[in-house]
Protein backbone atom coordinates (compact mmCIF):
# COMPACT_ATOMS: atom_id res chain seq x y z
CA UNK A 1 0.00 0.00 0.00
CA UNK A 2 2.90 2.65 0.73
CA UNK A 3 4.47 1.62 -2.51
CA UNK A 4 0.96 2.18 -4.32
CA UNK A 5 0.63 5.53 -2.41
CA UNK A 6 4.22 6.26 -3.63
CA UNK A 7 3.12 5.83 -7.35
CA UNK A 8 -0.03 7.86 -6.85
CA UNK A 9 1.68 10.59 -5.76
CA UNK A 10 4.31 10.24 -8.79
CA UNK A 11 1.41 9.71 -10.81
CA UNK A 12 -0.55 13.06 -9.57
CA UNK A 13 2.87 14.98 -10.12
CA UNK A 14 2.70 14.22 -13.78
CA UNK A 15 -1.14 14.80 -13.60
CA UNK A 16 -0.70 18.59 -12.19
CA UNK A 17 2.23 19.38 -14.90
CA UNK A 18 -0.28 18.91 -17.46
CA UNK A 19 -2.13 22.05 -16.09
CA UNK A 20 1.26 23.76 -14.26
CA UNK A 21 4.89 24.29 -14.36
CA UNK A 22 7.06 22.10 -12.29
CA UNK A 23 7.30 23.80 -9.01
CA UNK A 24 3.90 24.18 -7.98
CA UNK A 25 2.72 20.51 -9.54
CA UNK A 26 5.94 19.37 -6.76
CA UNK A 27 4.92 21.01 -3.81
CA UNK A 28 0.71 19.92 -4.88
CA UNK A 29 2.18 16.43 -5.28
CA UNK A 30 4.23 17.06 -1.57
CA UNK A 31 0.74 17.84 -0.36
CA UNK A 32 -0.63 14.76 -1.87
CA UNK A 33 1.69 12.34 -0.51
CA UNK A 34 1.43 13.93 3.02
CA UNK A 35 -2.14 14.04 3.32
CA UNK A 36 -3.64 12.83 6.65
CA UNK A 37 -6.97 12.11 5.10
CA UNK A 38 -5.23 9.66 2.91
CA UNK A 39 -3.98 7.18 6.24
CA UNK A 40 -7.24 5.27 6.31
CA UNK A 41 -6.78 4.21 2.44
CA UNK A 42 -2.66 3.97 3.29
CA UNK A 43 -2.91 2.02 6.23
CA UNK A 44 -6.09 0.18 6.47
CA UNK A 45 -5.43 -3.22 4.17
CA UNK A 46 -9.46 -2.88 3.25
CA UNK A 47 -8.59 0.24 1.80
CA UNK A 48 -5.94 -0.71 -0.88
CA UNK A 49 -8.73 -0.77 -3.42
CA UNK A 50 -8.48 2.77 -3.19
CA UNK A 51 -5.52 2.99 -4.11
CA UNK A 52 -5.44 0.98 -6.64
CA UNK A 53 -8.62 2.55 -8.29
CA UNK A 54 -6.66 5.81 -7.67
CA UNK A 55 -3.23 4.51 -9.29
CA UNK A 56 -5.75 3.05 -12.49
CA UNK A 57 -8.06 6.65 -13.05
CA UNK A 58 -4.68 8.46 -13.51
CA UNK A 59 -2.43 6.37 -15.32
CA UNK A 60 -5.62 6.24 -17.63
CA UNK A 61 -6.75 9.67 -17.76
CA UNK A 62 -2.43 10.59 -18.77
CA UNK A 63 -2.67 8.46 -21.22
CA UNK A 64 -6.37 9.23 -23.21
CA UNK A 65 -4.61 13.29 -22.28
CA UNK A 66 -1.88 12.24 -24.55
CA UNK A 67 -4.29 10.69 -27.15
CA UNK A 68 -6.41 13.42 -27.63
CA UNK A 69 -4.01 16.42 -26.59
CA UNK A 70 -3.38 18.81 -29.92
CA UNK A 71 -0.05 18.75 -29.11
CA UNK A 72 0.25 15.32 -29.80
CA UNK A 73 0.88 15.37 -33.42
CA UNK A 74 2.01 12.04 -34.40
CA UNK A 75 -1.20 10.19 -35.64
CA UNK A 76 0.66 6.42 -34.69
CA UNK A 77 1.50 7.63 -30.84
CA UNK A 78 -2.03 8.85 -31.02
CA UNK A 79 -3.60 5.53 -31.63
CA UNK A 80 -1.67 3.73 -29.77
CA UNK A 81 -1.67 5.35 -26.56
CA UNK A 82 -5.51 5.70 -27.62
CA UNK A 83 -5.75 2.00 -27.62
CA UNK A 84 -3.33 1.41 -24.52
CA UNK A 85 -5.89 3.31 -22.22
CA UNK A 86 -8.78 1.63 -23.67
CA UNK A 87 -6.91 -1.95 -22.45
CA UNK A 88 -6.13 -0.60 -19.46
CA UNK A 89 -9.44 0.61 -18.18
CA UNK A 90 -11.08 -2.42 -20.04
CA UNK A 91 -8.55 -4.56 -17.97
CA UNK A 92 -9.46 -2.98 -14.24
CA UNK A 93 -13.36 -2.49 -15.03
CA UNK A 94 -13.94 -5.63 -15.11
CA UNK A 95 -12.70 -6.00 -11.19
CA UNK A 96 -13.75 -2.87 -10.10
CA UNK A 97 -16.74 -1.27 -11.21
CA UNK A 98 -17.66 1.36 -8.42
CA UNK A 99 -15.74 4.72 -8.87
CA UNK A 100 -13.74 3.51 -11.34
CA UNK A 101 -16.81 3.71 -13.60
CA UNK A 102 -16.88 7.35 -13.50
CA UNK A 103 -13.59 7.59 -15.69
CA UNK A 104 -15.81 8.26 -18.46
CA UNK A 105 -17.56 11.05 -17.19
CA UNK A 106 -14.08 12.57 -15.90
CA UNK A 107 -12.36 12.79 -19.83
CA UNK A 108 -15.66 13.85 -21.25
CA UNK A 109 -16.04 16.78 -18.16
CA UNK A 110 -12.06 17.53 -19.00
CA UNK A 111 -12.85 17.81 -22.64
CA UNK A 112 -15.66 19.91 -22.34
CA UNK A 113 -13.48 22.03 -19.95
CA UNK A 114 -10.11 23.08 -22.21
CA UNK A 115 -13.01 22.86 -24.95
CA UNK A 116 -11.73 19.62 -26.58
CA UNK A 117 -15.18 18.18 -26.61
CA UNK A 118 -15.53 18.82 -30.58
CA UNK A 119 -12.24 16.81 -31.43
CA UNK A 120 -12.48 14.13 -29.13
CA UNK A 121 -16.07 12.72 -28.77
CA UNK A 122 -15.61 9.99 -30.71
CA UNK A 123 -13.13 9.01 -28.39
CA UNK A 124 -15.51 8.87 -25.41
CA UNK A 125 -18.09 6.18 -27.26
CA UNK A 126 -16.09 3.21 -26.08
CA UNK A 127 -15.62 3.94 -22.73
CA UNK A 128 -18.78 4.52 -22.40
CA UNK A 129 -20.08 1.38 -23.82
CA UNK A 130 -17.83 -0.35 -21.44
CA UNK A 131 -18.76 0.86 -18.96
CA UNK A 132 -22.74 0.14 -19.43
CA UNK A 133 -21.78 -3.18 -20.55
CA UNK A 134 -20.22 -3.69 -17.00
CA UNK A 135 -22.95 -2.15 -14.97
CA UNK A 136 -25.32 -4.45 -16.99
CA UNK A 137 -22.95 -7.72 -15.91
CA UNK A 138 -23.00 -6.09 -12.24
CA UNK A 139 -26.99 -4.99 -11.84
CA UNK A 140 -27.65 -8.10 -9.43
CA UNK A 141 -24.48 -6.72 -7.47
CA UNK A 142 -25.74 -3.62 -7.13
CA UNK A 143 -29.15 -4.76 -6.57
CA UNK A 144 -28.26 -6.83 -3.22
CA UNK A 145 -25.93 -3.95 -2.71
CA UNK A 146 -28.69 -1.39 -2.09
CA UNK A 147 -30.80 -4.00 0.00
CA UNK A 148 -28.03 -4.97 2.17
CA UNK A 149 -27.53 -1.01 2.91
CA UNK A 150 -31.11 -0.07 3.49
CA UNK A 151 -31.50 -3.09 6.07
CA UNK A 152 -28.27 -1.88 7.56
CA UNK A 153 -29.42 1.82 8.06
CA UNK A 154 -33.27 0.34 9.44
CA UNK A 155 -35.02 2.16 6.69
CA UNK A 156 -38.92 0.58 5.11
CA UNK A 157 -37.17 1.88 1.32
CA UNK A 158 -34.12 2.45 -0.09
CA UNK A 159 -35.15 5.71 -1.32
CA UNK A 160 -32.71 8.68 0.11
CA UNK A 161 -32.67 12.39 -0.67
CA UNK A 162 -29.77 13.09 -2.84
CA UNK A 163 -30.17 17.11 -2.27
CA UNK A 164 -29.38 16.57 1.73
CA UNK A 165 -26.89 13.61 1.07
CA UNK A 166 -25.26 15.72 -1.58
CA UNK A 167 -24.47 18.61 0.74
CA UNK A 168 -23.70 16.76 3.86
CA UNK A 169 -21.26 14.89 1.89
CA UNK A 170 -19.40 17.47 0.10
CA UNK A 171 -19.50 20.16 2.48
CA UNK A 172 -18.34 17.13 5.45
CA UNK A 173 -15.74 15.48 3.02
CA UNK A 174 -14.44 18.56 1.92
CA UNK A 175 -14.06 19.92 5.55
CA UNK A 176 -11.74 17.04 6.29
CA UNK A 177 -9.87 17.76 3.55
CA UNK A 178 -8.81 21.24 4.71
CA UNK A 179 -8.75 20.18 8.66
CA UNK A 180 -8.16 16.91 9.30
CA UNK A 181 -8.54 16.89 12.89
CA UNK A 182 -11.84 14.62 13.91
CA UNK A 183 -10.36 11.53 11.30
CA UNK A 184 -12.45 8.54 12.42
CA UNK A 185 -13.23 4.72 10.73
CA UNK A 186 -17.15 5.54 11.05
CA UNK A 187 -18.64 8.81 10.22
CA UNK A 188 -21.64 8.12 11.40
CA UNK A 189 -24.83 8.64 12.64
CA UNK A 190 -25.78 11.09 9.71
CA UNK A 191 -27.66 13.59 10.89
CA UNK A 192 -29.17 16.29 9.39
CA UNK A 193 -29.49 19.39 11.30
CA UNK A 194 -31.69 21.94 9.97
CA UNK A 195 -29.64 24.64 10.59
CA UNK A 196 -26.75 22.96 9.10
CA UNK A 197 -28.79 22.00 5.86
CA UNK A 198 -29.32 25.45 5.49
CA UNK A 199 -26.59 26.90 5.45
CA UNK A 200 -25.04 24.72 3.32
CA UNK A 201 -27.61 25.18 0.50
CA UNK A 202 -27.08 29.00 1.04
CA UNK A 203 -23.45 28.77 0.59
CA UNK A 204 -23.74 26.40 -2.33
CA UNK A 205 -26.32 28.39 -3.91
CA UNK A 206 -23.63 31.21 -3.07
CA UNK A 207 -20.95 29.38 -4.97
CA UNK A 208 -22.92 28.49 -7.82
CA UNK A 209 -23.06 32.29 -9.08
CA UNK A 210 -19.09 32.10 -8.75
CA UNK A 211 -18.88 29.02 -11.16
CA UNK A 212 -18.73 30.25 -14.90
CA UNK A 213 -16.55 33.32 -13.25
CA UNK A 214 -14.34 30.30 -12.42
CA UNK A 215 -14.74 28.49 -15.52
CA UNK A 216 -13.34 31.48 -17.57
CA UNK A 217 -10.71 32.57 -15.36
CA UNK A 218 -9.06 29.19 -13.40
CA UNK A 219 -10.26 25.80 -15.72
CA UNK A 220 -8.00 23.69 -13.72
CA UNK A 221 -9.63 24.44 -10.75
CA UNK A 222 -12.95 24.05 -12.50
CA UNK A 223 -11.45 20.44 -13.51
CA UNK A 224 -10.70 19.73 -9.59
CA UNK A 225 -13.98 20.63 -8.35
CA UNK A 226 -15.52 18.28 -10.32
CA UNK A 227 -12.97 15.30 -9.66
CA UNK A 228 -14.38 15.88 -6.17
CA UNK A 229 -17.85 16.12 -6.97
CA UNK A 230 -18.11 13.39 -9.63
CA UNK A 231 -16.14 10.75 -7.77
CA UNK A 232 -18.10 11.23 -4.63
CA UNK A 233 -21.12 10.81 -5.92
CA UNK A 234 -22.34 7.35 -4.95
CA UNK A 235 -22.61 8.96 -1.35
CA UNK A 236 -25.03 10.80 -2.15
CA UNK A 237 -26.89 8.48 -4.43
CA UNK A 238 -30.76 8.26 -4.50
CA UNK A 239 -30.09 4.82 -3.78
CA UNK A 240 -27.85 3.69 -0.81
CA UNK A 241 -24.50 2.32 -2.67
CA UNK A 242 -22.32 3.85 -0.42
CA UNK A 243 -21.59 5.12 3.15
CA UNK A 244 -22.26 9.09 3.59
CA UNK A 245 -18.70 9.83 4.60
CA UNK A 246 -15.56 7.77 4.68
CA UNK A 247 -12.20 9.22 4.08
CA UNK A 248 -10.96 6.20 1.74
CA UNK A 249 -13.71 7.50 -0.86
CA UNK A 250 -12.07 10.78 -0.84
CA UNK A 251 -8.44 9.36 -1.02
CA UNK A 252 -8.60 10.36 -5.46
CA UNK A 253 -10.75 13.18 -5.09
CA UNK A 254 -7.94 14.93 -2.93
CA UNK A 255 -6.68 15.86 -5.71
CA UNK A 256 -8.27 19.03 -5.98
CA UNK A 257 -6.69 20.38 -3.24
CA UNK A 258 -3.56 19.83 -4.65
CA UNK A 259 -5.10 21.64 -8.31
CA UNK A 260 -6.01 24.33 -5.79
CA UNK A 261 -2.58 24.77 -4.22
CA UNK A 262 -0.51 24.27 -7.50
CA UNK A 263 -2.86 27.23 -8.96
CA UNK A 264 -2.50 29.77 -6.21
CA UNK A 265 1.30 29.22 -6.18
CA UNK A 266 1.95 29.81 -10.08
CA UNK A 267 -0.84 31.78 -10.58
CA UNK A 268 -0.13 34.96 -7.84
CA UNK A 269 2.97 33.46 -5.78
CA UNK A 270 5.35 33.50 -8.18
CA UNK A 271 4.91 36.98 -8.87
CA UNK A 272 5.51 38.26 -5.67
CA UNK A 273 8.65 40.21 -4.74
CA UNK A 274 11.52 38.17 -2.89
CA UNK A 275 10.40 38.91 0.68
CA UNK A 276 6.79 37.67 0.20
CA UNK A 277 7.44 34.87 -1.91
CA UNK A 278 9.57 33.96 0.43
CA UNK A 279 7.46 33.77 3.55
CA UNK A 280 4.52 32.44 1.40
CA UNK A 281 7.01 29.53 0.59
CA UNK A 282 7.44 29.15 4.33
CA UNK A 283 3.46 29.06 5.00
CA UNK A 284 3.57 26.29 2.45
CA UNK A 285 6.09 24.01 4.11
CA UNK A 286 4.96 24.34 7.75
CA UNK A 287 1.40 23.48 5.92
CA UNK A 288 2.92 20.42 4.54
CA UNK A 289 4.53 20.27 7.34
CA UNK A 290 1.42 19.96 9.74
CA UNK A 291 -0.23 17.64 7.79
CA UNK A 292 2.49 14.99 8.01
CA UNK A 293 3.04 15.22 11.53
CA UNK A 294 -1.06 15.10 11.81
CA UNK A 295 -0.62 11.86 9.31
CA UNK A 296 2.35 10.41 11.57
CA UNK A 297 -0.23 10.89 14.70
CA UNK A 298 -2.91 9.31 12.56
CA UNK A 299 -1.07 6.32 11.75
CA UNK A 300 -0.35 5.60 15.83
CA UNK A 301 -4.11 4.95 15.87
CA UNK A 302 -4.06 2.72 13.20
CA UNK A 303 -1.48 0.68 15.38
CA UNK A 304 -3.87 -2.39 16.65
CA UNK A 305 -6.68 -2.87 17.96
CA UNK A 306 -6.96 -1.18 21.17
CA UNK A 307 -5.64 1.97 19.59
CA UNK A 308 -7.95 1.88 16.95
CA UNK A 309 -11.29 1.73 18.48
CA UNK A 310 -9.85 4.11 21.67
CA UNK A 311 -9.38 7.09 19.15
CA UNK A 312 -12.90 5.88 17.54
CA UNK A 313 -14.39 6.57 20.80
CA UNK A 314 -12.90 9.59 21.27
CA UNK A 315 -14.02 10.67 17.69
CA UNK A 316 -16.96 9.49 16.93
CA UNK A 317 -19.04 8.30 20.47
CA UNK A 318 -22.11 7.92 18.90
CA UNK A 319 -20.97 5.71 16.23
CA UNK A 320 -22.86 2.14 16.53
Amino acid sequence: STVLHFLNTVLVFFFLRLFFKRGPSALGACLFAVHPIHTEAVTWISGRAYLISAFFILATYLLYYKAGSPDTEDKKVRRTTYLLALAVFSYFIKENYSFYAFFPFLIIFSDTVFNRWSKNWKLWLPFLLIVAFRLILARQEIQQRVMFATLESGKNDAWQNPFFYFIYSIFLHLWLLIWPARLTLYHDPVIFYPWAMWLGFVALSIFTCFLPHIFKKAKSIFLGMGIFVLFLAPTYSPFPLANAVAERYIYFPSLFLSILIAFFYERYIQRLNARKKKWLITLFIFIIGAYGARTIIRNEDWKNAKSLWQATLRTSPQSS
